[in-house]
């Protein structure tokens, strides 16, 4: 999944922030019934994560703040 499908800024720098520190913290297991565990769940939190893009995708807003890099926010009349 890239980042853009997790549409809001919110979840996508959630799931960057969670993964980044899950590598870690794990960054140093050697144990193979860890690390397959750890793999299980990654892949776990990878199904919420899309899950969550997408009801995000159904019920979209407007961009926040955050996401509108380089576009002017308010128009001169």
């Amino acid at each position: 999944m890239s980042s853009a499908a997790a549409h809001p800024y919110n979840f996508r720098d959630y799931a960057i922030r969670r993964t980044r520190d899950a590598f870690h913290a794990a960054k140093n297991e050697t144990d193979p019934e860890k690390i397959e565990a750890l793999i299980h769940k990654a892949q776990q939190q990878l199904e919420v994560v899309k899950r969550q893009a997408l009801i995000s995708q159904l019920y979209s807003g407007e961009k926040l703040v955050l996401e509108t890099k380089g576009k002017k926010l308010f128009s001169k009349h």
